[in-house]
C-alpha cells in the first residue's frame, strides 16, 4: 500500500510539474527556426547599399531566349544589355514577415510550430532614375520545433518565383529588338515546391550553427528548364516526356541519376553581447548550388562543374528589442556568388554592401 501511495504521489507531482509548464499560444511572433543573417531570401526586413566590385558578366545584362531562333541555334539563349555603361551601384531592399499560428509544447523539453513564412526582395540602380532590375517572391509553409531548449528544426515546403524589372525589360527590347532579330522571352528562374529540411542549434547566445537542403517535388514548375532534374515532371500530373525542346531537345540528353538541383546551405553566427540591449555579431553564410552543373548552358560538354558555391560574411552591431520585439542591425557585408535576384541566378558578383536589417 505505501508503495502504491509513493508512486501515486510520484505520478501527481511529475503532472503537476508537467502541467505548470506546458503552453498554448495563438500567434507567437518570433520563429522557432531562425537560421541565416545574410542569406537574401530569408525572412526579415533591410535596406542596404551594394557597391559591385566585380561581375561577370556586367551588372547590366539579362538572359533572354530568342523565339524565333531554332533549339539547336548556340544563340537561342543570349546574354544581352540594357542601359549604357555598367551599373556597378544597388539599393538592395528586402520585406519578411513569419507568423506561427500557435505553439505548443514544453519549453524545456519540446514546442511545435506551424508557421507561413514570406518575403519580399527587390534591387534598384542607384541612379539614372533607380530602376527597377526586377522582383523575387518567396515562401515556406510547414512545421517548426524546438528540441531540448536548444536544438532547432523546421520541415516544409520552399518556393521560389524571379521577375524582371518592367524598366528593365522596356530598354532592353529598344536596344535589341529589330525586325530582324525577332522578340525574346527572360529566362526566369521558379521552383515551385521544393520540400526544405533545416536543422541547427541556438542554444548558445554566443555561438549558433544551421544546416539545411532544399530537394524538389517530383511534379512542380521549374525555370529554367534547361537545369531541371531527369525525373522531375514539366508540369504537375503529366509525363516526364512532356518537355519544351526549346530548353531540353538541344542538350542531347539528360543530366543524369545522381543530378537533382539540390541547394545545400550552411550558417554561421557569432555574437558578443556587452549588455542587455547591445551585442556585436559576425555571421557567415555558405550555399551550393548544384545547377552549377549545367553551367547556365545548353551544351552538354559544359558540365563540368557538379556544384556552383557561394557566401556571405557580415559583421555588425544590434539593438535588442528597438521597436514592436524586434532587433535593428547596422551592418556590413561582402558577398561572393550569384547576384541578389532569382532571374540573375547565372551572374556571378562581387559586392560590398552596408546597411539595416530589423529581425
Amino acid at each position: 500500500m505505501k508503495r502504491v501511495l509513493a508512486v501515486l504521489c510520484f505520478f501527481l507531482f511529475a503532472l503537476s510539474v508537467v502541467s505548470a509548464s506546458f503552453v498554448f499560444d495563438f500567434g507567437p511572433s518570433d520563429p522557432l527556426y531562425a537560421p541565416s543573417l545574410n542569406d537574401s531570401y530569408t525572412f526579415y526586413s533591410g535596406l542596404h547599399y551594394i557597391h559591385q566590385t566585380e561581375s561577370s558578366p556586367e551588372g547590366n545584362n539579362i538572359m533572354v531566349m530568342w523565339k524565333e531562333r531554332e533549339a539547336t541555334d548556340p544563340d537561342k539563349f543570349e546574354v544581352i544589355s540594357y542601359r549604357d555603361g555598367t551599373i556597378n551601384d544597388f539599393l538592395h531592399l528586402q520585406l519578411g514577415t513569419s507568423v506561427s499560428f500557435f505553439r505548443i509544447g514544453w519549453p524545456e523539453y519540446f514546442l511545435l510550430s506551424p508557421t507561413l513564412q514570406a518575403s519580399f526582395n527587390s534591387v534598384f540602380a542607384a541612379s539614372d532614375g533607380a530602376d527597377v532590375l526586377g522582383f523575387d517572391g518567396s515562401f515556406f509553409f510547414g512545421g517548426e520545433a524546438r528540441i531540448l531548449d536548444g536544438f532547432v528544426m523546421r520541415f516544409g515546403l520552399r518556393h521560389y518565383s524571379g521577375h524582371t524589372g518592367d524598366e528593365v525589360l522596356q530598354d532592353a527590347v529598344s536596344r535589341n529588338v529589330t525586325d530582324s532579330t525577332g522578340s525574346f522571352e527572360v529566362v526566369n528562374y521558379v521552383r515551385d515546391n521544393m520540400y526544405e529540411l533545416g536543422i541547427g542549434y541556438d542554444g548558445n547566445q554566443n555561438v549558433q550553427v544551421f544546416a539545411s537542403i532544399l530537394l524538389p517535388k517530383k511534379s512542380s514548375w521549374w525555370n529554367p528548364v534547361f537545369h531541371k532534374p531527369d525525373w522531375i515532371e514539366s508540369l504537375p500530373g503529366k509525363p516526364t516526356s512532356v518537355r519544351d525542346e526549346a530548353y531540353w531537345n538541344a542538350r542531347g540528353g539528360g543530366l543524369g541519376s545522381g543530378y537533382g538541383a539540390y541547394i545545400l546551405q550552411g550558417d554561421l553566427n557569432l555574437a558578443y553581447p556587452f549588455s542587455e540591449k547591445y551585442k556585436v555579431f559576425s555571421s557567415l553564410n555558405v550555399k551550393f548550388h548544384q545547377d552549377g552543373t549545367t553551367n547556365h548552358t545548353l551544351t552538354l560538354d559544359d558540365d563540368t562543374v557538379r556544384w556552383e558555391m557561394e557566401w556571405t560574411a557580415s559583421l555588425g552591431f544590434t539593438i535588442s528589442d528597438a521597436a514592436a520585439n524586434k532587433a535593428l542591425s547596422i551592418e556590413v557585408l561582402y558577398h561572393d556568388g550569384r547576384f541578389p535576384l532569382l532571374n540573375y541566378f547565372w551572374k556571378r558578383s562581387k559586392y560590398v554592401s552596408v546597411g539595416i536589417a530589423i529581425r
